[in-house]
């Protein structure tokens, strides 16, 4: 019997692989220039996804970094703690 996680994992990126199309999706990542946020909500998916499917898409091309966290600060980032 296969891996519950592997078998997520697979089942993600498979789901990735159809709602986020290379065709579409790259160029939109681009223009946007890694917004994250505007992909997340063009392509009505969570961030992991949208991480998830720009790394295996772009990343033989470059090395690139994203760091995803949860603020509860409030107010503009120059106040946060």
């Amino acid at each position: 019997m296969p891996d519950r996680n592997a078998l997520c994992r697979e089942a993600d990126r498979f789901a990735a692989a159809v709602l986020m199309q290379k065709e579409v999706f790259v160029p939109y990542l681009l223009q946007t220039g890694f917004d994250l946020l505007a992909v997340r909500h063009q392509f009505h998916r969570s961030y992991a996804s949208v991480i998830y499917r720009a790394r295996e898409l772009l990343g033989d091309r470059l090395d690139f970094l994203i760091a995803l966290y949860e603020r509860v600060a409030q107010g503009p980032p120059d106040t946060w703690p």
